[in-house]
């Protein structure tokens, strides 16, 4: 297997990311994941801006992947089927 993550858009407390899983050998893409990642305080219990390494982090990810193309799959809408 091989994956790759994009990030799609953050703030100051949330990220937006986008996966794929290849076929090692065969390169086909197997899977995808999308999903919004929240950084919590423990001790407040509540949602609260990343941690001064964690922004700077982003913010440099962020300065190469916001001119990345977005990813076709990206940003469907989700949901269970209903029968009637």
């Amino acid at each position: 297997m091989r994956f790759a993550t994009q990030l799609l858009e953050r703030d100051a407390k949330k990220v937006h990311l986008f996966h794929e899983m290849f076929h090692a050998e065969q390169g086909y893409l197997a899977a995808t994941n999308e999903t919004i990642v929240m950084n919590i305080d423990y001790a407040s219990r509540r949602s609260a801006p990343w941690p001064v390494p964690v922004t700077g982090r982003l913010e440099s990810l962020w300065e190469t992947h916001r001119l990345l193309p977005k990813p076709a799959k990206a940003g469907r809408v989700m949901g269970l089927s209903k029968k009637k």
